[in-house]
């Protein structure tokens, strides 16, 4: 270690002087971005730079909140002595299958959280068998707020759900978050879920088991089902009335196929101005035939994805994704938006021949009725299989009024304008806004907003001729 880490006498400067409160974000920050995968924490070096830091360091409670399993005892101690009187996070991750099986040093730190009620949030990756030994080694009057459970193989059987204990925590840790991520299911006690305002779902959960769990939390207001791959049931008739989702505030589901999302919103009650957010990831070549059949349903049931205000798109033939928006401000993220819908594809997650979707996007601004965009992205576009499909889809797009163009797009498109007769295909344009461009790139010396404002309303080859003469 540099000799000016080590020296705790080391003379001031206007570094070390910083004021308290500033020191102290950043030594938070520090811990934020550090591989927590030590025995011992990585950013302990902030701590030798000069006395006043390490005092700062050491009274700073916040920066010893965050224990994983790798640490070694000394350190899991130290982090439960000086985070005190905060709550703690704690990641436990281990490949064993029981409690049994475990090392004297893991044995060590399961008793002593096994004494801790200042836990905040707990997240284990581990084996069914070893997840639920763990829980119940935990007091009940633990003030658990957050807990992610991640299956690393199923449960005996594989196809048998994980189930926790009805007496978990004696039923009363007032847990808020709760995240499944197993290749099969896990089925929660009721009590535990009544709570719940944030769950997340990464499982193969048949649709009665999901039903079963959301009618069990009333005061939900953030979903999350990802990547769930069964063969769900629909039917025409329900039964059971819809259940009632008052406090949702967001809805999103990262699947394969829009059935799902119709089969379960058709089974939901959602409340005025709750935001959607549907990721959809593209497969084989037969999920296009779907689009026609669901996306219609799609906008039946949600009349703001009729109003498609922003678009959008990044990468190219073999990996990329289009992203349609309502309501989101041009500079924020898809999570303000009122409701998106996002088409995600790649290569390297195909087996077999890879068949972009690419060139069936204008068929998808058919359907999804994206006419009424004002607002286009195109980020790190690449060549698409013909230039003429760049254009059939930029021409459904006759409102859009506003363009950015990240990175490579200004540089990508100006060339494609420069080697093809291009039809007009923004008529309604009125602002041009490069953003990120790398200056090197072949031809930006020549490239303006202007220009680029000239040619997409259709100044087209006589203005690239004239700039090129």
């Amino acid at each position: 270690m540099p000799e000016y880490l080590c020296s705790l006498d080391r003379p001031a400067s206007p570094l070390v002087d910083f004021p308290v409160e500033l020191l102290q974000m950043i030594f938070t920050c520090c811990t934020e971005i550090a591989d927590k995968h030590y025995a011992s924490p990585p950013w302990i070096a902030i701590t030798r730079v000069c006395r006043r830091w390490r005092a700062v360091a050491l009274d700073h409670h916040l920066l010893w909140t965050s224990i994983t399993s790798k640490l070694k005892l000394s350190w899991t101690k130290a982090f439960m002595e000086r985070s005190e009187p905060l709550p703690v996070n704690v990641t436990f991750i281990t490949h064993t299958k029981s409690c049994h099986d475990i090392s004297p040093s893991l044995r060590d730190l399961i008793a002593l959280l096994s004494n801790c009620t200042r836990l905040r949030s707990l997240f284990i990756f581990a084996h069914p068998s070893f997840i639920l030994s763990f829980l119940i080694t935990l007091p009940p009057q633990t003030s658990i707020h957050i807990l992610s459970l991640h299956c690393i193989q199923p449960p005996s059987g594989h196809s048998a759900a994980l189930e926790l204990p009805v007496d978990l925590f004696r039923g009363q840790a007032p847990i808020r978050e709760l995240s499944f991520d197993s290749s099969t299911y896990i089925v929660a006690p009721h009590w535990l879920l009544h709570g719940i305002t944030h769950f997340s779902c990464r499982q193969q959960i048949p649709l009665h088991a999901l039903l079963d769990a959301l009618r069990e939390m009333p005061v939900l207001q953030y979903f999350e089902l990802q990547c769930c791959n069964l063969r769900w049931i629909d039917t025409n008739t329900h039964p059971s009335p819809p259940i009632q989702m008052m406090r949702l505030m967001c809805f999103s589901m990262r699947i394969y196929s829009l059935r799902f999302f119709t089969i379960l919103h058709a089974r939901l009650a959602l409340p005025e101005g709750a935001k959607i957010r549907l990721e959809l990831a593209y497969q084989v070549a037969s999920d296009l035939d779907n689009w026609a059949t669901y996306i219609p349903l799609l906008l039946t049931r949600v009349p703001a994805a009729t109003r498609i205000s922003h678009i959008h798109l990044y990468g190219g033939n073999l990996d990329g994704w289009i992203r349609f928006l309502v309501g989101a401000p041009f500079v924020t993220g898809y999570e303000d938006a009122e409701f998106s819908f996002s088409l995600q594809w790649s290569r390297t997650l195909n087996t077999g021949q890879f068949h972009s979707p690419i060139v069936h996007l204008a068929s998808l601004c058919d359907l999804i009725g994206s006419v009424t965009a004002r607002a286009l992205i195109f980020d790190r576009i690449s060549y698409y299989n013909t230039r003429p499909v760049l254009w059939a889809f930029l021409g459904k797009l006759t409102a859009v009024e506003e363009l950015e163009l990240r990175r490579n797009s200004a540089a990508k498109l100006w060339d494609a304008w420069r080697n093809d007769d291009a039809p007009v295909v923004l008529p309604a344009l009125r602002s041009v806004r490069m953003v990120d461009t790398d200056p090197r790139l072949p031809g930006m010396a020549e490239i303006t907003e202007e220009g680029l404002l000239r040619l997409l309303q259709g100044g087209g080859r006589q203005y690239v001729s004239s700039i090129m003469a």
